[in-house]
């Protein structure tokens, strides 16, 4: 599921939150989509699951963002205030994941809020690996301030090898990269990174306009990854596991990532709050 664009009403105007994906101007395929049945990347499209070996496509690029964000959604119903929508393995030809499933989205209005849950249900015979998250981007500056923002995790993962994927475990986070509610994103400095022990709400401040989004997930959203490009937007994801994550529990790395048995269903909730 995808959103084209996202807008808050300033000074009797709308203004774009997010980069609007359907303006020429903007290099972005997608400016917000749904990453599932995994987040990021798995490397080289590979990996070992209960003794079991799997090749996705797509290794050139480690298999990136999941396998929903190319598919077909069926909306079941729609009002005002909320979204029913579903998506079903078995109507794609092109869905790059070993297992069947059913992917069930349910999106609700409430005030200055937006309620996103998800539900992931495996239709497979055996256990499969699972977790997933949200991409957003977000523009920079709502008027000329950079953003400052709060992400309150306890440590990063290395990537020794600059591709996005971690190479150990989540180590001590160095000075640079330590984001608390008065810390201003540089458009200067380039972040990719993966980050563990996500302990309280993502937050991003606007401060020329008093403007603050509050992401809130359940419990299983323990991860999050900022990606701060030479753009004038910026990523900031909740996620529920580390980058190549089913790679690193192989390895006996705690990463996040759950085992959803055979039809049972996975579910992660978000909560975005503008204040």
């Amino acid at each position: 599921m995808r959103w084209l664009s996202g807008e808050v009403f300033l000074d009797e105007k709308w203004v774009p939150l997010m980069p609007d994906s359907t303006d020429p101007g903007v290099d972005l395929k997608d400016c917000n989509f749904l990453l599932l049945p995994y987040s990021n990347r798995i490397r080289d499209g590979r990996f070992s699951f209960n003794a079991e070996l799997y090749q996705l496509e797509d290794a050139d690029r480690h298999a990136i963002h999941g396998a929903l964000r190319n598919q077909a959604w069926v909306v079941n119903d729609a009002t005002n205030s909320t979204l029913n929508a579903c998506c079903h393995s078995q109507d794609s030809h092109s869905f790059n994941w070993p297992w069947p499933v059913t992917v069930n989205c349910k999106l609700q209005a409430i005030e200055n809020r937006i309620v996103c849950h998800l539900e992931v249900t495996n239709l497979g015979k055996t256990d499969m690996p699972i977790g997933g998250g949200w991409h957003p981007y977000f523009v920079r500056r709502l008027k000329t301030a950079e953003p400052r923002l709060s992400v309150p995790v306890s440590g990063v993962y290395p990537d020794t090898n600059g591709d996005c994927l971690p190479t150990g475990a989540a180590i001590t986070i160095p000075e640079q990269l330590v984001f608390n509610p008065s810390t201003e994103l540089s458009p200067d400095q380039r972040i990719d990174h993966c980050f563990a022990g996500l302990r309280g709400p993502l937050q991003i401040h606007w401060p020329d306009v008093d403007v603050t989004l509050t992401m809130s997930g359940s419990a299983n959203y323990t991860h999050a990854v900022l990606y701060n490009p030479d753009k004038p937007y910026f990523a900031l994801e909740p996620v529920t596991h580390a980058n190549d994550a089913v790679n690193l529990q192989h390895q006996g790395i705690d990463a996040g990532l759950e085992t959803l048995p055979p039809n049972e269903t996975w579910q992660a909730t978000l909560e975005l709050a503008l204040s």
